[in-house]
């Protein structure tokens, strides 16, 4: 099998058949590396270091941006929770900071509709722990608003989007769920 140059516990994304790892953790310490894995041939490549340090428990997804696919890494914990969100170019290998998140976040869950908005669900910050806070980022404005709470608080869950809706899926909320929580996005 091929196996990540460094054992990472940060979160990937994939944009064609590529898979990206930028930054996370490992035994041997957080690390500001970002790698991608080839899926088509197996082989791993260094890229750009993630630009604002060492960074775990972050959220990636794929989205296009004027027709170019990028990597929308966001929050995560670096001595706190963060607030700051940077997108990824392949074709450039460059990193662009985007419009910080209302408030600080690990353990959530980001999903992209298809079109011009990623959605931000839950998640964790030592300031109020759990949370349920539901967020939408506009791609081509770089601007956030919050559309409200979910049922329930829950972090270390999974975010997909299917026909208008967002779905949330199992994750933790003092004790394991598996719940699915569904929000219809108003047109």
């Amino acid at each position: 099998g091929t196996y990540v140059p460094k054992w990472l516990t940060g979160q990937d994304g994939g944009i064609d058949a590529v898979l990206y790892q930028p930054a996370g953790g490992s035994a041997a310490g957080n690390t500001a590396s970002h790698y991608a894995l080839d899926l088509g041939t197996g082989a791993w490549a260094a890229k750009a270091a993630y630009p604002a340090g060492t960074l775990v428990y972050h959220q990636t997804c794929k989205y296009d941006d004027a027709g170019v696919s990028k990597l929308f890494c966001c929050g995560g914990y670096r001595s706190g929770e963060r607030s700051e969100v940077y997108s990824y170019n392949p074709a450039t290998n460059s990193w662009t900071l985007l419009a910080a998140m209302p408030a600080t976040r690990r353990f959530h869950s980001v999903v992209w509709d298809g079109a011009d908005a990623i959605y931000l669900t839950a998640g964790y910050n030592s300031a109020s722990g759990l949370v349920s806070t539901f967020w939408r980022y506009n791609i081509t404005a770089n601007t956030w608003t919050i559309l409200g709470v979910m049922p329930g608080v829950l972090a270390y869950h999974g975010s997909a989007y299917y026909a208008g809706a967002v779905y949330t899926i199992c994750g933790y909320n003092g004790a394991n769920v598996t719940t699915v929580y569904k929000y219809k996005i108003a047109t």
